[in-house]
């Protein structure tokens, strides 16, 4: 019985003492970090893209980029490497994503759409690649623009030169009615109102009108652009601009019936000129 329990003893010490030793153990192995596997910095992926600054609200963009191998400068294509794109807006929120189409010159492209930039602000362009077999990735390229309503930077020094160019504009289009107004618009006649006499300054009436006409549709043109640009609601500058566009088509019917109303004038003027001549006193046509 005493040798029994002697043996019982000697059992319970042993399994005390694994189980120790395996607390040991479980607590040694947990210390030990975990393997990582590291990409050395000359081995892997490199996205080669364009950068630029700014960009224009509503127009359409092709991006542009090239994925090669960092050791060996070999450039990929789509068979060899996944490659994706992302748009994204000053938000936060994505407005364009696509796999990317690649050239014969291992050229990946991405055509964009105008109205994907339909709204003034920061955008941020996203190009992540890795290979087919999901070894080797590339840092994902990430390239910030802003897009602006005339696709540059706005400054105040551009905004104060516009408005002097307006301004200039303005004082020029003053001078201009001011001087049709001391034109004579009539040819010369006498008390009982018979033509005598024919003034070649009226015919430059006509054409300081369309001179006005050109520096009315400059003044809108310059307007409309500052609004767009400066002002945060679009609406004024989009207004500025439709009458802008409506005056151009306007542009050219009005230097035709210019020309015609111009040449009858003439014709009417050298008419009544040649009977004069002859002595037959008239009264003005």
């Amino acid at each position: 019985m005493i040798l029994a329990l002697g043996e019982d003893h000697k059992m319970n010490k042993r399994v005390v003492f694994l189980l120790i030793l395996g607390l040991f153990l479980l607590t040694f192995v947990n210390a030990i970090p975990p393997v990582q596997t590291t990409i050395v910095a000359d081995v892997g992926l490199e996205i080669s893209a364009t950068n630029f600054d700014y960009h224009k609200q509503n127009e359409y963009h092709t991006f542009r980029f090239r994925v090669y191998n960092t050791s060996s400068q070999e450039y990929f294509n789509d068979e060899e490497v996944n490659c994706s794109f992302g748009l994204i807006n000053s938000r936060g929120d994505y407005v364009f994503n696509q796999i990317p189409v690649v050239t014969d010159d291992y050229l990946f492209v991405v055509n964009v759409t105008g109205g994907n930039f339909s709204e003034v602000g920061a955008y941020h362009e996203g190009i992540n690649c890795i290979t087919d077999d999901g070894t080797i990735g590339a840092f994902p390229k990430i390239i910030s623009f802003e897009v602006t309503p005339t696709g540059e930077e706005l400054t105040t020094a551009k905004a104060i030169l516009q408005l002097g160019f307006i301004a200039l504009l303005i004082l020029l289009l003053l001078a201009d009615l001011f001087s049709i107004m001391l034109l004579p618009d009539k040819t010369t006649k006498d008390g009982q109102g018979l033509i005598m006499d024919f003034g070649n300054l009226k015919y430059l009436r006509p054409l300081l009108l369309l001179v006005a006409w050109v520096i009315l549709l400059a003044i809108f043109f310059l307007a409309s652009n500052i609004a767009i640009a400066y002002l945060t609601a679009g609406m004024f500058g989009s207004f500025l601009f439709v009458v802008y566009k409506i005056m151009f088509v306007l542009t050219l019917p009005i230097i035709f019936v210019w020309f015609i109303w111009i040449f009858v004038k003439m014709f009417q003027d050298r008419e009544i000129k040649s009977m004069l001549e002859r002595g037959v006193s008239i009264g003005e046509i």
